[in-house]
């Protein structure tokens, strides 16, 4: 059975609603990546989205299932690097929205969690974290339940949803791309001095 979730920034400023929810179309799982940290330290709101280990909840599906409801002008985004991903989020709060490949064919979207986000209904829907990875970058040990696999093991599939939405034409309905391909908005890109700053405050500030 699935569910619609209201995916909001934490002012209210920027809505999405997050469609055809279930564990077939989502994929919920926790990122210990040092890039990860650094875009939460970069928001200002590491205590906000980082666990006490430093991980990063994600919820994995295809961009078609978003549809923003409130604040389209709000998106912004930024690059870590001139060939990092594209990491979206709201600029009137500095809330995340989602990590993206910066092309609009490779069809995916990693949709980044504020802890206690969600109510008891919509976690149900989204389901429990499936795994995590890049743990060698954990300030402490994750949790012993979560699957440790290799993480590029999980390319398998998400390379399989973007051959299903690329062949239905779904890869251009996305709310982060233009509909000539170009960037939703442009993003900033950090210097290596200010990528410098932020990996300096890894683990400082987890909770």
């Amino acid at each position: 059975m699935s569910a619609e979730i209201e995916h909001s920034c934490a002012c209210g400023d920027f809505s999405a609603s997050l469609l055809d929810v279930s564990p077939r179309t989502v994929t919920r799982g926790v990122c210990y990546c040092k890039d990860c940290q650094a875009f939460a330290h970069y928001l200002g709101r590491a205590d906000d989205i980082l666990d006490a280990a430093g991980g990063t909840t994600i919820h994995q599906t295809a961009p078609s299932r978003i549809k923003i409801t409130r604040g389209a002008d709000r998106v912004a985004a930024m690059r870590l690097s001139a060939r990092g991903l594209i990491r979206w989020f709201a600029d009137c709060c500095h809330s995340p929205i989602g990590n993206t490949p910066p092309a609009r064919w490779f069809a995916f979207v990693g949709l980044i969690e504020r802890k206690g986000q969600f109510d008891a209904a919509e976690n149900d829907a989204l389901g429990p974290p499936r795994f995590a990875v890049f743990t060698e970058h954990a300030e402490r040990a994750p949790d012993p339940q979560l699957k440790t696999p290799n993480p590029y093991l999980n390319l398998g599939p998400i390379l399989a949803q973007v051959a299903r939405e690329r062949l239905a034409g779904r890869h251009r309905q996305t709310p982060f791309f233009q509909e000539d391909g170009s960037f939703a908005a442009k993003p900033i890109v950090l210097s290596d001095a200010e990528r410098d700053s932020l990996m300096s405050k890894i683990g400082s500030e987890c909770q």
